[in-house]
């Protein structure tokens, strides 16, 4: 898993406390974004590179006040895209 082996390097630099596993057992995928979103402190949007798919992601997330609610920080992942608030 390419997690787990770059949290077995950080843990080699002293870059982390914990073990990989106690790490991993952290960290969690899903398709739903409700699912995705429960207890959830940050939040990596990772959407095509189109301006309709980034709209609708931040559209999901707003919908369900998933920034509004409590503080969630949302990473985005954009090579071309500048965003605009």
């Amino acid at each position: 898993m390419l997690i787990g082996e770059r949290l077995t390097d950080l843990q080699e630099f002293g870059l982390i406390d914990e073990t990989p596993a106690q790490v991993l057992a952290r960290i969690s995928c899903s398709v739903a974004l409700a699912d995705t979103l429960k207890g959830a402190a940050l939040v990596q949007e990772s959407v095509r590179e189109t301006l309709a798919a980034k709209q609708e992601i931040f559209a999901q997330l707003e919908a369900r006040s998933a920034w509004r609610d409590r503080r969630l920080m949302v990473l985005m992942a954009h090579q071309r895209l500048a965003p605009t608030f």
